[in-house]
């Protein structure tokens, strides 16, 4: 069975021959203390993240740690969450009953954990037969109904208006007045949150969300870092992996070199080590995984040349003076940075008194997949992919012809709306364009896959690389 679709490919052999393009997104899924969990959760700022997601918990602090970095300063535009929970998740719930002790409301909460086991709901008396009810967390009201009429008036405000509760019809009359319901049997089983629930969850970042970074904050378990590649692999996106908190930096190499067997493992990086962050209380610290600071600063670089080629490196990999991040879990010896970065491992220093990422490597053999060991170079070739399939969506149905107007046209679109604002851009290399780029558009008419007719594009592009060592030598003269 074949479907009308444009799909999208990275090939492994580079030969030089609005926001859902935008290269600086951040997909991040994990635990959080709220929210849906069969849905991305937009965000541009901590306060969505508050109101979607919940407050921040100890056992969600790497999530919120690492959006709360990635946002500070408005380096980061756009994120996508994804909640994850266990199998065994149940939202809680209780029932309103009647005058005559019948059931007559089921009240569920939104979405499922332990935060609605202090959700409250009161029945206050209204004018004449109506009544209201009120919802509270704890003491604080949050949520308060006009005067409702009956049950069916009730489930509809509950529908419309609140974001704790959703109310269901069981059959009895209107819920006795001056009673209170609360809520119970909440939890959202993040204990058996494991990797494939993690895949289950990456899952919700469709194809139509675009490019950009995706990371499981702070999970370093190796299946769960697996399934982010995998991920990434698929939807042409680039893994944000965190190092191993650990102070013997031969596990953190270990690490790589297990995970560098992946296939999608060129398109990614590893990042070391945790860092130090302004804690939430005035004059608190905190320990936050490394992936915040780096999906924040690719986004700033991005936006501010247009394009992916740039590493968030050096100069361009500083935290930012006076922001949250201020110092680092643990320095590396020269050695140790030196092993770290054979594998794949791109480690963060402190310079200028701030930390700063210094590697800009993916997880790419060095001798084998030379070619793919830059992390920019991966990151140009999935935006490439991107933009490419964007141009090539508007060419959906068109007429194929036995002059070659259509595969002309697909291709002075492809040339002229990705590669060459790349190109000039300076994020692909080359003197001329032909030289840095090539596209070759090919027609088939009852292709063998069962499909009606097919456009084939093949693109050839040389992203640029970066200088990742410096010599200098000084020499006296007569």
């Amino acid at each position: 069975m074949t479907l009308p679709a444009v799909t999208t490919s990275i090939g492994q052999s580079l030969t030089s021959t609005g926001l859902p393009s935008s290269t600086g997104t951040a997909f991040a899924v994990g635990l959080a203390e709220r929210g849906p969990t069969n849905e991305p959760i937009p965000l541009i700022s901590m306060s969505d993240y508050a109101r979607y997601l919940g407050s921040r918990q100890s056992w969600s602090a790497n999530e919120y740690d690492t959006l709360d970095v990635a946002f500070d300063g408005g380096r980061l535009a756009q994120a996508y969450f994804v909640r994850c929970v266990g199998p065994a998740a149940k939202s809680a719930s209780g029932k309103l009953k009647d005058d005559e002790d019948a059931e007559t409301l089921l009240v569920t909460a939104t979405s499922p954990g332990a935060w609605a086991n202090t959700v409250k709901v009161e029945v206050v008396v209204g004018t004449g037969e109506k009544f209201k009810l009120k919802v509270y967390e704890g003491s604080d009201l949050k949520e308060s109904s006009p005067e409702l009429a009956d049950t069916e008036t009730a489930v509809a405000w509950a529908a419309e208006s609140s974001t704790r509760i959703t109310l269901k019809d069981l059959g009895g009359d209107t819920p006795k007045t001056g009673k209170t319901l609360t809520l119970s049997e909440g939890t959202d089983d993040r204990e058996n949150v494991d990797a494939k629930v993690i895949a289950k969850g990456l899952a919700l970042f469709t194809a139509d969300l675009g490019g950009g970074q995706v990371c499981a904050p702070g999970n370093t378990a190796e299946a769960v870092q697996l399934a982010v590649i995998a991920h990434c692999e698929e939807m042409e996106r680039t893994p944000i992996l965190a190092a191993v908190d650990d102070e013997d930096h031969s596990e953190v190499v270990a690490q790589a070199l297990a995970l560098s067997s992946a296939s999608g493992a060129h398109q990614g990086g590893v990042f070391d080590p945790w860092e130090i962050a302004k804690g939430i209380a005035p004059g608190t610290f905190r320990t936050v995984p490394p992936e915040g600071r780096v999906i924040g600063q690719i986004a700033a670089v991005d936006a501010a040349i247009g394009n992916a080629s740039q590493p968030a490196a050096g100069p361009n990999g500083k935290a930012r003076s006076g922001g949250l991040i201020v110092g680092l879990a643990r320095s590396r010896s020269p050695e140790e940075w030196e092993a770290l970065n054979d594998a794949g491992v791109n480690v963060s220093i402190m310079e200028d008194g701030l930390p700063t990422t210094y590697g800009w490597r993916t997880l790419a053999d060095p001798v084998t997949d030379r070619r793919w060991l830059p992390l920019n170079v991966a990151r140009v070739m999935t935006q490439i992919a991107h933009e490419a399939e964007e141009a090539m969506k508007t060419m959906m149905f068109p007429r194929l012809d036995k002059q070659g107007k259509t595969v002309a046209r697909a291709e002075t679109k492809i040339r002229s709306e990705v590669l060459k604002p790349l190109y000039d851009g300076e994020a692909l290399f080359g003197e001329t364009e032909e030289e840095a780029y090539s596209v070759t558009v090919t027609q088939e008419i009852n292709p063998s896959d069962g499909s009606v007719g097919k456009l084939t594009a093949q693109i050839g592009a040389a992203p640029v690389e970066f200088a990742e060592q410096i010599n200098i030598t000084v020499v006296a003269t007569n």
